[in-house]
């Protein structure tokens, strides 16, 4: 079937429209990815901002396991007077 310069004519204007609807496809299907690709680069990083948030917690915990373990044994050498506040400032020295 040999198409006439009518029949061209013809399909002129759907040929127009999928054209128009092919292109607008396209650049939806675009944007939809870079979308996307933000979107996943976004959770990236809040996955690991909740990666280190977990970490601090949990050595957080650690710290404190520490503090409990050996404030006992601090206690008593604050009490014999082994460590504790300075008082190096408050020893008055009389020069002559």
């Amino acid at each position: 079937m040999k198409l006439e310069k009518k029949d061209w004519q013809t399909l002129q204007t759907p040929i127009l429209i999928l054209a128009a609807v092919t292109a607008a496809v396209i650049s939806l299907f675009s944007a939809a990815q870079y979308f996307n690709a933000g979107q996943a680069l976004a959770l990236h990083n809040q996955q690991n901002q909740l990666n280190i948030a977990r970490q601090r917690y949990q050595s957080s915990g650690a710290e404190k396991a520490m503090i409990a373990e050996y404030l006992p044994r601090y206690q008593r050498l604050i009490t014999k007077g082994f460590v504790g506040e300075e008082r190096r400032i408050e020893k008055q020295y009389t020069y002559r």
